[in-house]
């Protein structure tokens, strides 16, 4: 498909629409089985790095095979592995439930939970500064139009994904990956969702700014409320986000 999707699209009947046709997965990347949840987090032995499950838990046979690194180190089913990106869903669960709380509103204001010093600028486009109108929703829901610090270009450089592929993996902090974003163009400007029409685009600045808000609001460190408030309740045991912590067990070394 190429081109806009439209309101009268999401209400025509084909076999694909997810809102007409009931038993559809809203979206098949973010609406996993609980099944294949259990398979991903409880892998049996084996050699092959891919299940077949059968629908209710439980699975054909799960294996792993070749190096698991550089060193020749043999592949298992315990092997873990960067997921990057996935990690976004446990921000968005984290922010509804200080939602809950009361901690914050999923409606508030980008600039009511972090210092102008950081933000200030950061979506500037055709000489306005739409940064105060920004909400934690937009945020959540890629609808800020915030230029991505790791993969959008910089006016006076090259995306910080191509140094990362020259130079090597490294750490980018807050306030530096914001001076970043000051630096490229936004790509709409954000719009109330009460007023319709909104724009969506993926931007792992949305992410990162509210993880900052997180660790604002809770007084905790992003590692620790993960463990606390996802890990540890969900029995989640060889999860964790890397260079902070550790897994809750003992778990293999990293592919």
């Amino acid at each position: 498909y190429k081109g806009r999707i439209t309101r009268t699209d999401l209400r025509t009947p084909t076999p694909y629409n997810t809102y007409t046709n009931a038993g559809l997965p809203p979206t098949p990347i973010a609406m996993v089985g609980r099944e294949a949840i259990h398979a991903a987090l409880h892998p049996a032995d084996g050699t092959s790095l891919y299940f077949v499950a059968r629908g209710d838990g439980s699975f054909h046979f799960v294996s792993a095979v070749g190096p698991a690194d550089e060193d020749g180190r043999p592949m298992t089913t315990g092997t873990p592995w960067f997921i990057a990106s996935i990690d976004k869903t446990m921000t968005a669960t984290v922010v509804l439930q200080l939602h809950e709380e009361g901690l914050l509103h999923v409606d508030d204001k980008l600039v009511d939970h972090l210092p102008q010093a950081v933000v200030a600028g950061i979506h500037v486009l055709n000489g306005m500064d739409h940064t105060p109108r920004i909400t934690l929703r937009q945020l959540l829901g890629h609808g800020s139009g915030l230029a991505d610090w790791l993969e959008d270009t910089p006016r006076d450089g090259k995306a910080f994904v191509e140094e990362l592929v020259q130079r090597g993996d490294r750490g980018l902090e807050l306030d530096a990956a914001m001076a970043l974003v000051r630096r490229m163009k936004p790509h709409f400007a954000p719009r109330p969702v009460e007023q319709g029409g909104q724009r969506i685009r993926y931007s792992s600045t949305n992410y990162m700014l509210l993880n900052a808000i997180i660790e604002a609001r809770t007084g905790q460190a992003l590692h620790e409320v993960f463990r606390t408030r996802l890990f540890v309740p969900l029995r989640v045991r060889h999860t964790w986000l890397a260079g902070r912590h550790g897994p809750l067990e003992a778990t293999p070394e990293p592919g």
